[in-house]
C-alpha cells in the first residue's frame, strides 16, 4: 500500500540542501492516500544532504509546496499564497518560521518515511494553516 500511494505522487527532486531556504521538491500528483476533511497529504523527496535532518527538510518542502506552488488533482490545487515575493517581503518572518522553523510543525500531523530514506509523505492540516495564514494577514479570507 505505502509503494502504491508513493507510485502515485511523483516527485522530482531538486539537489539542493536544506541549509538556508530548502527547495521544495515540485509535486506533479498528489497522493492515493485518502485524508479525512480539512487535511492534505504531499509527497516530497529530502535531499541527501539535509542541515536539521531529512523529516525537517521534508516537512519544508511539503510546507513550500502547498503555500506557493499547490498540489495538482488535490483538495489543494492552486498555492494558498497568490504572490510568493509579496508575501515573503510584508510577512517574511512569519513565512521563513512556517517554512524553516518550528511553528509550521504545528500544522503537520504526521510526516511517514516512504519506501527510501528520501521519500516523506507529510500530512498537513490544512485548514488551521489556512486560518493561521488569514490571522497574520498574508491571505483574505475568501481569496487572495
Amino acid at each position: 500500500m505505502r509503494q502504491r500511494r508513493l507510485a502515485a505522487a511523483f516527485v522530482l527532486a531538486l539537489g539542493a540542501s536544506c541549509a538556508g531556504r530548502p527547495q521544495p521538491m515540485t509535486t506533479v500528483a498528489p497522493t492515493a492516500q485518502a485524508t479525512p476533511s480539512g487535511t492534505l497529504a504531499v509527497a516530497v523527496s529530502a535531499p541527501g544532504a539535509c542541515r536539521g535532518g531529512r523529516e525537517h527538510c521534508a516537512v519544508a518542502a511539503a510546507m513550500e509546496t502547498v503555500l506557493f506552488r499547490g498540489v495538482p488533482g488535490s483538495g489543494q490545487p492552486l498555492p494558498l499564497v497568490a504572490d510568493e515575493r509579496t508575501a515573503r517581503d510584508a510577512h517574511g518572518d512569519f513565512i521563513t518560521a512556517l517554512t524553516s522553523g518550528d511553528l509550521g510543525r504545528q500544522y503537520v500531523l504526521r510526516a511517514d518515511a516512504g519506501g527510501d530514506d528520501r521519500s516523506y509523505v507529510v500530512t498537513l492540516n490544512i485548514d488551521r494553516l489556512r486560518d493561521a495564514l488569514v490571522r497574520e494577514g498574508v491571505i483574505r479570507r475568501f481569496g487572495y
